[in-house]
């Protein structure tokens, strides 16, 4: 590991045990800071974003720099709400004794986010990290190198290094902090990266929290022609948002037998709604991160039925919304994870057949999503998966909401970075009868008597 990483990590070592990030004081000011340097460079991060990924503005504002800033106003109003201790009942044991559970900081916490939404995973990661009183090592992908140094200018020219700092370091490196005197590591990416580092991490005896990638599924039930074209609608949005890169996009959709031309039909017709006859040239659809990705996606459907789209351009790092069929477990679409636009049916005559492959699939999932009218197919759902977040009748909407649990958001990502401390306080003005030896008969029988009633 370099010097220069090693050097920092005990200055945030120090600073942290001299409890510099504790007080509550200290994580307002510092929030707050964060939220004005954001503000103050909003250009610059929407045109690197521009650069990296080719996203319309739109989709910049509202699913990187507005989440960012709502979720800063939410900790900012909650943080002292959410930093009270919890007072619990004592012992009935010690009759005079006291509890308490407190939310404490856990040190140093080193925070690896993934190029896909580059600019809000690691900003929002950063707000739950100083917000738990934390110093933070900060490692956004470089794979969406102009976002890198955007993040770069943002956090390292506004915040003393020894509190946050954003560092410049490969896979090497970042194996040998694990290896060091980290407190707490937060990882979003790949499922073989994360295992891989969580492995390790483990082995070193440093706490972690993990948000791997999966093959999120779909489960349309049966339904009429209006309720269907809602559906499709709303997939073909969330496969493009980003162009389909995003953890939580659907990737194999299960669909009735009968309603599989519709769905084909009813698809097509939406990209030219959606895009124009054109999505190569239309401003609204994103890019993939590089040309070996298009490669990696042309080569994933070549065994597979296209029933709509399919075209793709290395040079313009372009692949257009495409649907799928003919899919066999033995295909590497449907082991690996997509990370593209595009979206495989599996078609199903026995329902409950379709049902339990559904919910196999969800098990590794971070997201699960049913299109259901039907109280018994949606209570089923919601009782067998296995999935982290389940959403009914939308798409990717899920993370709108203030409560979610995957992106380190609000009171979730305050929990994730802190660490609970159970406080019991007893009385010093007695002893208990019967505590200490000598031990008497008359003890021991009053033990069996009384202590399993308690």
């Amino acid at each position: 590991m370099g010097s220069s990483n090693l050097d920092l990590l005990g200055r945030q070592q120090s600073f942290f045990r001299r409890g510099s990030t504790q007080p509550l004081n200290f994580r307002f000011r510092e929030l707050k800071h964060l939220e004005i340097q954001i503000r103050a460079h909003e250009t610059l991060l929407i045109r690197a974003l521009e650069e990296d990924l080719a996203r319309p503005r739109k989709e910049i504002f509202e699913s990187e720099i507005s989440p960012i800033l709502r979720n800063l106003k939410q900790t900012i109003k909650y943080l002292k709400k959410w930093s009270r201790p919890t007072f619990e009942k004592g012992s009935r044991f010690f009759p005079l004794s006291r509890a308490r559970r407190m939310t404490m900081p856990r040190g140093v916490a080193l925070a690896i986010t993934p190029y896909n939404f580059p600019i809000s995973s690691s900003l929002i990661a950063l707000t739950a990290s100083i917000a738990a009183g934390n110093c933070t090592l900060l490692r956004p992908s470089k794979s969406s190198p102009h976002c890198f140094s955007a993040l770069q200018r943002l956090i390292n020219e506004s915040f003393a290094p020894e509190h946050a700092f954003i560092i410049d370091s490969d896979h090497q490196e970042v194996q040998s902090l694990l290896l060091s005197d980290v407190d707490f590591f937060y990882f979003m990416g790949s499922r073989s990266e994360g295992l891989k580092l969580s492995a390790l991490a483990a082995g070193a005896g440093v706490d972690f929290r993990i948000h791997l990638s999966g093959k999120c599924p779909v489960f349309i039930d049966e339904a009429n022609s209006s309720y269907l074209a809602v559906a499709v609608k709303r997939l073909l949005w969330a496969k493009t948002l980003n162009l389909g890169q995003s953890c939580t996009a659907p990737e194999i959709c299960f669909v009735p037998q009968q309603s599989l031309v519709e769905f084909r039909d009813r698809f097509s017709e939406s990209v030219k709604e959606f895009y124009g006859n054109q999505p190569l040239t239309n401003p609204d659809l994103g890019r993939l991160r590089s040309k070996e990705d298009v490669i990696r996606l042309a080569e994933l459907i070549a065994p597979t039925k296209v029933l709509c789209g399919g075209e793709y351009s290395k040079k313009d790092r372009y692949f257009s919304p495409t649907l799928v069929t003919g899919l066999t477990q033995n295909m590497p679409i449907f082991q690996e994870e997509i990370f593209g636009p595009v979206l495989c049916l599996v078609p199903y005559t026995d329902k409950d057949e379709a049902f339990e492959s559904f919910c196999q699939l969800s098990s590794q999932a971070l997201a699960a999503y049913l299109f259901s009218n039907r109280p018994q197919t949606i209570q089923k759902l919601t009782e067998s998966g296995r999935s982290t977040e389940l959403v009914i009748n939308d798409v990717m909407t899920q993370g709108t909401s203030e409560s979610a649990h995957v992106g380190g958001r609000g009171h979730f990502g305050f929990q994730t970075f802190s660490q609970s401390r159970f406080v019991f306080e007893n009385t010093l003005q007695f002893e208990l009868p019967g505590r200490l030896p000598p031990y008497r008969r008359w003890m021991e029988l009053a033990s069996r008597r009384v202590l399993p009633w308690l």
